[in-house]
């Protein structure tokens, strides 16, 4: 969803309930600094904030980079892989593994 803001940036991902209360922090791609930082509530971060223009940046979690994006002065949506999607993959291969 993208629609023009008229102060900032909002930024939405959604999580999961696995995800809930952990910090979820947006980098700078180029330089590492900390643009901004939310936590996770109700299964969704929400960024708020400005920039003085648009930045590639970096979204990480307790030290995993969850994606990158174009971060505007606009509404921005954004999925990202969270514990919850690694943890069902780890345990489909767990599973087919003891198949074998």
């Amino acid at each position: 969803t993208v629609a023009q803001a008229a102060d900032g940036y909002r930024l939405t991902l959604p999580m999961t309930a696995d995800d809930e209360d952990a910090t979820v922090f947006l980098v700078d791609f180029d330089n590492g600094a900390k643009i901004d930082s939310a936590v996770v509530e109700n299964a969704q971060a929400v960024f708020t904030g400005h920039v003085d223009e648009p930045v590639v940046a970096r979204i990480v979690m307790e030290g995993k980079r969850l994606g990158n994006l174009v971060v505007e002065n606009t509404e921005m949506k954004m999925k990202v892989k969270t514990r919850r999607l690694k943890t069902e993959a780890i345990s489909r291969v767990a599973k087919i593994s003891r198949a074998l």
